[in-house]
């Protein structure tokens, strides 16, 4: 039986990528936990672009392994949710789900999901 992994931040490390947060954590440490992940991506883009460029190839060849860590940050921040858990995310597909799919804001979230879906359904 074949089997996916779909992850996010917490799990990125557990699959060698290596990051030095030391001179990040100072101007990550105030802000809330949704925001850290997809703030040090932005970081990383402007101090770091041969960085960020590394580990998202890095991402891309764990596809082969059927592993799918999203780049941009935790599956809520590709939802515009704001709060992690179940009833935020209820509330989330039954009442801004059609806004959301057709959102600008969201479109390269939606293409690396969609990405990830062809590799897993084909």
């Amino acid at each position: 039986m074949q089997s996916y992994f779909l992850g996010d931040r917490d799990n990125i490390q557990e699959t060698g990528v290596r990051v030095d947060m030391s001179k990040y954590r100072k101007k990550l440490a105030d802000m809330p936990k949704s925001k850290r992940y997809p703030t040090l991506i932005q970081m990383l883009k402007v101090s770091s672009p041969e960085q960020r460029k590394e580990i998202v190839a890095f991402i891309d060849q764990l596809y082969d392994e059927h592993i799918f860590l999203l780049k941009q940050g935790d599956i809520e921040t590709y939802m515009g949710i704001h709060e992690k858990g179940v009833e935020e995310t209820i509330e989330f597909y039954h009442h801004e789900f059609s806004r959301w799919i057709k959102d600008p804001a969201f479109a390269e979230k939606r293409k690396e999901l969609e990405n990830i879906f062809t590799h897993i359904f084909g």
